[in-house]
């Protein structure tokens, strides 16, 4: 479907900036797509600390 390709192409997309290191990345935001009516837009998100996969000291070992 076409909402595939979009998607696939914005992933790709946010890769390429991360391993450049250019421009704004989607990290710490979700991406919401509404195929019907065409909008995107983005939500911030923040971590849980009490959350065991995402707390800070957890990204930073698997970092490593």
């Amino acid at each position: 479907s076409p909402i595939v390709g979009i998607v696939a192409s914005i992933q790709a997309t946010e890769v390429i900036k991360l391993l450049l290191s250019i421009g704004t990345s989607l990290v710490g935001r979700l991406l919401l797509i509404d195929a019907k009516s065409m909008n995107i837009r983005t939500v911030a998100l923040s971590r849980d600390p009490q959350c065991t996969v995402c707390r800070k000291d957890n990204l930073q070992r698997i970092a490593r």
